[in-house]
């Protein structure tokens, strides 16, 4: 189940100039602080739209970055977080049965669902958030 969507965001020319001049370490804050709350409504998206009786999946959602250093990309995961514990309840087991549907339940797609209502937004946060975030880390730089 490792579908996924590849997005570039542009229109980020003056705060990609300014985040040159920071640290990997604070760049990679910067990115990761950004991206994880421009995300935080598709992960809610994602979670609202399970049936509430399937709790132990809702709570398995969650969604985690990866900054790649040598380029300027990050990337954000949204998916089913395993729990080995829960046995045949394992939300890693039965949670692609509900996102993409078997022989006895239908496709329910939460998942793309959340991802499809809220990119945008998604996006349009992420810039505004990563340049107010970017103006931040560079004031603080000393001079």
């Amino acid at each position: 189940m490792s579908k996924g969507s590849v997005i570039k965001v542009e229109g980020l020319d003056q705060a990609l100039k300014n985040i040159d001049a920071l640290d990997q370490k604070m760049k990679g804050k910067t990115l990761r602080k950004s991206l994880m709350f421009a995300s935080k409504p598709m992960l809610g998206k994602a979670k609202q739209s399970i049936h509430s009786y399937i709790g132990t999946l809702k709570k398995s959602i969650k969604r985690s970055s990866k900054l790649y250093k040598k380029k300027t990309v990050i990337i954000l995961k949204l998916g089913i977080k395993s729990d080995a514990t829960l046995g045949k309840h394992n939300p890693a087991i039965y949670g692609p049965m509900h996102e993409e549907g078997s022989v006895s339940t239908s496709n329910q797609g939460f998942l793309r669902k959340a991802f499809d209502s809220e990119w945008m937004q998604t996006i349009t946060k992420f810039k505004d958030k990563l340049a107010g975030e970017i103006l931040e880390a560079v004031k603080k730089l000393p001079k």
